[in-house]
């Protein structure tokens, strides 16, 4: 459990090429609905995700189903480090912050 005060808008993820499993993965937690984040991977693709209020959406470099379905060609060692995540509000104009972990 963390505290508000430990939400943020902007993260810079530091991770490792990871081929057990899924692979590298981050998620990010929303706070409140209508919560928008973008997600640049280091080799500049990237995918827009909109939550709501408790919503969690987990990325993993070896879903490759989930990754197609968002336009994203990885393989399964794929290093996360130096992905960008940054959120915002889809209907309002501010910053709605969110958690991001990386894993």
């Amino acid at each position: 459990m963390f505290d508000e005060t430990s939400l943020g808008s902007s993260y810079i993820l530091a991770s490792f090429g990871n081929s057990i499993g899924e692979g590298g993965q981050f998620s990010v937690q929303a706070t409140e609905d209508d919560t928008e984040f973008t997600f640049v991977l280091p080799d500049g693709q990237s995918a827009t995700i909109a939550l709501d209020a408790g919503e969690t959406f987990k990325f993993a470099t070896g879903d490759i189903f989930g990754n197609n379905a968002l336009g994203l060609s990885l393989f399964t060692g794929f290093d996360l480090t130096g992905t960008t995540v940054t959120g915002g509000g889809v209907q309002r104009s501010y910053l709605h912050e969110c958690r991001v972990w990386s894993m």
